[in-house]
């Protein structure tokens, strides 16, 4: 509540309780979710939970340039909101990217069609597999990886989903570090940073058949 205090002087009145009072406090589930106040126009919004925070940017997105202070400012907050105790503590760094492909990307191509056409994602099936498949059917993948980076590990899954209860295939890119970061805002943003160069790189390496189409509407850190 003392973070929810500090970054409503900020603007960001609006506070939605996740988790009933009373009720247990999962760790790393948020249980207060703070907005901007009514009519300002602000996509970031903020939650907060035991041993978690994140900084969330939501539709319309524009870019990490104007993202990025907004979270800067949340950690501020978070890190001048610490009880004595925790104040030097470090803290674990991830970030996190939804991207969402509609119909208009995919033109309504089965999921793995779309693999091989858009990302160069190609899958072979042996036939124990393909044999079971319903005539005129297709199979659906699901795409799950980790990949070890220089500082961490990058998760990337892609699968079917929906936004806005229209279909759409979900690309779904996050990077952790291994070790855990110095309690300072700097050193946090400069992380943020280095996790954005990672996902960015593969975004647009995996998406260059799409650049001129797309549009940018969102994402998580």
């Amino acid at each position: 509540m003392r973070f929810a205090a500090k970054v409503g002087a900020l603007g960001y009145e609006r506070v939605e309780r996740l988790v009933p009072y009373g009720f247990p406090m999962m760790p790393y589930d948020p249980v207060v979710r703070l907005r901007p106040k009514t009519g300002v126009e602000d996509s970031t919004l903020y939650q907060i939970g035991a041993y978690m925070f994140s900084a969330n940017a939501i539709p319309p997105y524009k870019s990490w340039d104007d993202f990025a202070p907004k979270v800067r400012e949340g950690v501020r907050v978070l890190l001048e909101s610490r009880v004595e105790k925790d104040a030097k503590a470090p803290v674990l760094v991830s970030l996190r990217y939804l991207d969402a492909f509609r119909e208009d990307l995919t033109d309504g191509k089965p999921l793995v069609s779309f693999l091989a056409e858009a990302f160069g994602i190609t899958l072979g099936l042996p036939a124990a597999i393909q044999s079971q498949c319903a005539e005129g059917k297709v199979i659906t993948p699901a795409i799950q990886m980790s990949v070890p980076i220089g500082f961490g590990t990058m998760n990337l899954s892609i699968a079917e989903g929906e936004v806005d209860k229209q279909p759409a295939v979900i690309m779904d890119t996050s990077v952790s570090f291994a070790e855990a970061t110095p309690p300072e805002v700097d050193q946090i943003m400069e992380g943020f940073g280095k996790a954005r160069e990672v996902i960015h790189d593969v975004f647009v390496g995996l998406t260059q058949s799409l650049a001129d189409r797309m549009k940018a509407e969102g994402v998580k850190a």
